[in-house]
């Protein structure tokens, strides 16, 4: 079975690590230097350690190169995410107003807050339909250019036409302004004519 912790368990890399960097291996028990529940554990303050000599089982010299050593491969590390295995985890939002994940193996989305679900093959088609309207193939795009330039021809025609109509109204009315003005005119040369005869045939 090999070597196990106290519990009968496996080592892990993060037991191993906090075994290797705990100074009591070179003489240094530390107490006081940390909190949680056993599972969580967060450290405290180095202000906050208590340390108490105990009997070493390396030298502290062997112990310093130890943790240098993995100093060195910590600086070197490069932080790892998980990659989404889903296409829209994370970015799916419940009506609720909080996101919705894919949890174990079951393929749907969930919201934790009020336990909705929805199946990931759903969303995917929804999106996948949804995305089309952004992409336009050659063929989509040469027949969107053909029917504008069709739409600009004719606004272009019937502005034109609207621009003759407009000239032909100004012209009558031109036309009718000054017929009219001509008519008042001989109108007022009549009276003046007949102004001095009316006079004469009262008399």
């Amino acid at each position: 079975m090999g070597y196990r912790t106290n519990t009968g368990k496996k080592f892990s890399h993060t037991t191993i690590g906090r075994l290797l960097r705990d100074p009591a291996a070179k003489g240094m028990r530390r107490a006081n230097y940390s909190t949680g529940d056993g599972t969580n554990i967060v450290m405290k303050p180095e202000s906050e350690w208590i340390m108490l000599p105990c009997e070493p089982i390396v030298t502290e010299e062997l112990w310093e190169e130890c943790n240098r050593i993995l100093d060195e491969q910590e600086k070197r590390k490069t932080p790892s995410s998980k990659k989404a295995l889903h296409l829209l985890a994370g970015l799916v939002h419940c009506e609720c107003g909080k996101k919705m994940y894919i949890y174990h193996t079951a393929p749907v989305y969930k919201c934790r807050q009020c336990k909705r679900k929805i199946d990931v093959e759903d969303i995917d088609t929804i999106f996948h339909e949804q995305l089309k309207d952004f992409f336009l193939t050659e063929t989509d795009f040469k027949s969107a250019e053909q029917e504008k330039g069709i739409e600009i021809a004719e606004k272009e025609t019937l502005l034109e036409n609207s621009r003759t109509e407009l000239a032909k109204l100004k012209k009558k009315l031109q036309e009718m302004v000054t017929s009219d003005l001509k008519e008042k005119c001989q109108r007022s040369d009549s009276e003046s004519y007949m102004h001095p005869l009316k006079n004469r045939c009262s008399k």
